[in-house]
């Protein structure tokens, strides 16, 4: 695999990653408190401690730590959070869209004068989508709704949803 800054490296990965089965990764956003790994980083943390280390010494440490998904591919992605009296979960198998929706509903904890950048525009989601890992655009995006709606429900929906660019 040859990382983002053009000098070819050999990135030694868990071979259980490698074995051909189905990989699914579930994300807690409460768990990881807001801030990752979600989908797209999450893979990083199985490469050998060695090329680890290497990812840290890069100035493109975010290209690196994404590029690990070009020998890795996850076939399923599960994100959820708590709301209080529901729990919202989402599922998909286009790991962009996952990390795309970890990062909108990780947004949910910021204070409401709390700035920062939309999910598309996060590193990590610009270096998969130059990487063709899924989803490129905002309309390549659906969202199907299964269980009861709320007016609470409907409203954490339509943020999460509309910071992603897809109306629920």
């Amino acid at each position: 695999m040859a990382p983002s800054d053009s000098a070819s490296q050999t990135i030694r990965i868990d071979a259980r990653l490698l074995s051909g089965k189905p990989l699914w990764t579930v994300t807690d956003v409460d768990a990881v408190r807001g801030g990752g790994p979600f989908v797209l980083d999450l893979l990083a943390r199985y490469v050998h401690p060695v090329s680890r280390f290497r990812f840290l010494g890069r100035q493109a440490r975010a290209d690196a730590v994404v590029d690990v998904n070009l020998a890795v591919h996850i076939a399923t992605s599960v994100i959820g959070k708590e709301f209080g009296t529901f729990a919202l979960v989402g599922m998909t198998s286009d790991p962009i869209a996952a990390e795309l929706l970890a990062l909108a509903i990780a947004d949910e904890d910021l204070p409401p004068d709390h700035s920062v950048i939309g999910p598309w525009e996060d590193r990590v989601v610009q270096r998969a989508t130059e990487l063709e890992l899924g989803v490129r655009i905002p309309r390549e995006l659906s969202l199907s709704i299964i269980g009861a709606a709320t007016v609470a429900t409907h409203a954490v929906i339509e943020r999460v949803s509309s910071r992603i660019g897809v109306m629920p």
